[in-house]
C-alpha cells in the first residue's frame, strides 16, 4: 500500500489498516495517515517504509515492531489512534510542528491566539498570536527553506535566554499585520546561515542585546521592502549582517546612521549603533538611485545627479513635478517606481532622464506621465539608457498624455516584463492618449516589445505600415519586429476632423526618414532618388 505525497488518509473502524501476507505500507513525504480503531491500528505489514521527514507522531514513543508486524508501544500493538506524518523543521513555542499539531499550534502552553502552519504553501500563519518559549529554548525556530511567515493583526514573540527567532534558512515575513519580537538576553532575530526578507506594509519591532544578528560565518542578507522596522539593541542594533538592502524605505532615526558592509551592520560615525533605530517606508520610488523621502521630497535637486529648474514630489497628491530637469546618474535606474501606485509625473519644458548602466525608467506599478494640465503644454521627457529606455513590470500600467515622450535604449525602447512569456493577461499596459507624441527606439531587440498597447485617438505613423501585434505584444512591420524609431501621434484623421481642429494637433518634430523608419542626416537636396517621409508626410524625390 502506497500513500502518496501530500495525501491525507483518515481511517476509522473496528480495525485500522491491516496488511495481507507480504504487504508493505509506504508513506511518502508530506503525506498524513491517521487511524482511529478499537481493536488494532496498523498491523500485519512485513515492512513500513517512512520517507524523508515522515515519522510516527502519535502516540509518543510508538515504533514499527518487526516481530509484531505493526505499530507498537511498550512491546504491544497500538489498538486505538496512530498518526504517521511529517515532522517539520519548525518549532513554535518550543514545540516541534508535526502532522498532529500543524493545524492549531495553540495546543502548546506557550502559544496563545491563532497560529498554524500551512504545509502545502509553506506558510506559518500568525494572526493575533503570542508566542513564548521555555527558558532554554527559542520562541520560533525554523530550518525550512523559503518559509513564509504571514502576519495578521498584532503578534508578539517573547524569547528569554535564547533568541526570539532563530532562522537557519531563507525566510520571508510579510503583512499586513505587525509583530513585536523581544529577547531578555541574546538576539531578537538570529540569522544562522539564512537570509531574511520583509515584505511591504509589514511592521516589525525588535528588542534584545542585539536586535538582529548574523552568525558571523555566512554572507547573511537582510532585505526590507517598503516596510517598517523599529529595532533596539543594547549591544548593537544590527550586527554580523554584511548585506542590508532597503527597497522603498529609508533610515529615519538616527539620520546619520548608515549600513557598513565591513562592520556588518548599522553604524554611526564608524561604530556599530547601540540603542534605537527606525527604518520607515519611503514614497515608493527612487530618483538617480536614491529613495524619495520626507527628507528630500521638497527639493529633489539635493540628490546627486539631479539638476534643473524644478524637481519635487508632493506626497499628498502623489505628484512628481519635473521642469527642465535633468536626472543623469550611473545608477541602475534613472527613475524606478516600485510601490508608488498611481504616481503622477508632470513634466514641463525639456526634461531628460539618463542612465549609463541599464535602464532609464522602470515602472512596477500604475503610473501616469502628463503635462501641466493645459492642452498641449509642450512638455517633453527624454529617456536615454544603456540597455532599455522604459521598462514596465508585470501587470503594471503607464498612461502618457499631453506630452512628448522619447524612450531609447540600445536593446529596447519601451518594453513590458519578459517573464510574462507572452501571456496577454499579465502584460503591462501602455496607453497613449490626449495628443501625446511617443517615440521609441530599440535597435537590437525592438522598439516596443511585450506590452498591451492602447492607442486612444492616435496611431502608429512611423515606420509607414507598422502595426501592433496584439498576440505578441510587439510593434511589427510586415511581420518582423521593428528596430527603427516607432512614432505614435494624433492627426486630424485619427481624432476626427469634426472633433478637433488641425491647430490642436501637436506639431511633429522635423526630420527626414526612409521607409524603414531610420532618420537620415542629409538634407532633401543631397538625397538620392526615392521615397521618403518628410516631417511626417510621404514624398517622392525624382
Amino acid at each position: 500500500m502506497d500513500v502518496a505525497q501530500f495525501a491525507i488518509l483518515n481511517v476509522k473502524g473496528n480495525t485500522g489498516i491491516v496488511g495481507f501476507q507480504s504487504a508493505e505500507l509506504a508513506v511518502r513525504n508530506d503525506a498524513i495517515v491517521t487511524t482511529d480503531a478499537k481493536s488494532g491500528a496498523i498491523f500485519s505489514f512485513k515492512n513500513i517504509i517512512l520517507e524523508r521527514q515522515i515519522s510516527i507522531c502519535a502516540p509518543d514513543d510508538a515504533v514499527y515492531d518487526k516481530k509484531l508486524k505493526g505499530i507498537a508501544k511498550d512491546g504491544s500493538l497500538v489498538k486505538d489512534r496512530v498518526v504517521i506524518g511529517p515532522v517539520y523543521d519548525l518549532k513554535v513555542g518550543g514545540m516541534q510542528v508535526t502532522a498532529t499539531n500543524y493545524n492549531d499550534l495553540s495546543v502548546n502552553d506557550f502559544v496563545d491566539g491563532n497560529a498554524s502552519y500551512d504545509r502545502a504553501r509553506n506558510i506559518l500563519n500568525l494572526n493575533g498570536a503570542t508566542v513564548g518559549a521555555p527558558i532554554e529554548d527559542v520562541a520560533i525556530e525554523s530550518g525550512i527553506p523559503d518559509l513564509k511567515i504571514k502576519l495578521g493583526g498584532v503578534n508578539k514573540v517573547n524569547g528569554s535566554n535564547y533568541p526570539g527567532m532563530l532562522l537557519r534558512a531563507n525566510t520571508f515575513i510579510y503583512g499586513p499585520g505587525q509583530i513585536d519580537i523581544s529577547a531578555g538576553y541574546n538576539c531578537g532575530i538570529y540569522l544562522e546561515g539564512g537570509n531574511l526578507t520583509v515584505g511591504q506594509r509589514c511592521r516589525i519591532g525588535i528588542t534584545g542585546d542585539y536586535a538582529i544578528a548574523g552568525d558571523g560565518k555566512s554572507p547573511t542578507q537582510l532585505y526590507l521592502n517598503n516596510s517598517t522596522l523599529q529595532a533596539e539593541g543594547r549591544e548593537a542594533v544590527i550586527s554580523s549582517v554584511p548585506f542590508v538592502v532597503l527597497n522603498g524605505c529609508y533610515i529615519s532615526e538616527p539620520l546619520n546612521a548608515k549600513f557598513d558592509v565591513f562592520k556588518g551592520g548599522l553604524v554611526v560615525d564608524g561604530a556599530l549603533l547601540k540603542g534605537k533605530a527606525v527604518i520607515e517606508p519611503s514614497y515608493g520610488f527612487t530618483i538617480a538611485g536614491q529613495e524619495v523621502t520626507p527628507l528630500n521630497c521638497n527639493d529633489l535637486k539635493v540628490i546627486d545627479g539631479v539638476t534643473g529648474d524644478l524637481a519635487m514630489y508632493d506626497p499628498a497628491t502623489k505628484t512628481l513635478t519635473l521642469k527642465n530637469a535633468f536626472i543623469i546618474k550611473d545608477s541602475y535606474y534613472g527613475l524606478h517606481n516600485m510601490y508608488a501606485d498611481e504616481l503622477n509625473i508632470v513634466v514641463q519644458g525639456l526634461n531628460n532622464i539618463s542612465s549609463n548602466v541599464a535602464m532609464k525608467c522602470d515602472m512596477d506599478t500604475k503610473t501616469r506621465i502628463t503635462g501641466d494640465g493645459s492642452m498641449l503644454s509642450g512638455g517633453s521627457l527624454y529617456l536615454d539608457g544603456k540597455s532599455i529606455g522604459l521598462s514596465l513590470g508585470c501587470s503594471s500600467s503607464l498612461v502618457v498624455e499631453e506630452i512628448e515622450l522619447n524612450a531609447r535604449g540600445d536593446k529596447r525602447g519601451i518594453t513590458g516584463d519578459s517573464y510574462t512569456y507572452g501571456l496577454r493577461d499579465e502584460r503591462s499596459t501602455v496607453t497613449v492618449q490626449n495628443y501625446a507624441v511617443v517615440e521609441a527606439l530599440g535597435s537590437e531587440e525592438g522598439s516596443i516589445r511585450e506590452t498591451r498597447l492602447i492607442l486612444n485617438k492616435c496611431a502608429i505613423h512611423e515606420p509607414l505600415d507598422a502595426e501592433y501585434d496584439i498576440e505578441k505584444g510587439d510593434v511589427t512591420l510586415w511581420g518582423k519586429i521593428v528596430k527603427a524609431p516607432v512614432i505614435i501621434y494624433a492627426t486630424p484623421e485619427d481624432v476626427g476632423i469634426d472633433a478637433v481642429g488641425a491647430d490642436l494637433v501637436p506639431v511633429r518634430r522635423q526630420g527626414i526618414y526612409n521607409l524603414q523608419g531610420t532618420r537620415l542626416p542629409q538634407d532633401w537636396e543631397s538625397l538620392p532618388k526615392g521615397i521618403y517621409i518628410v516631417d511626417g508626410v510621404k514624398r517622392v524625390k525624382e
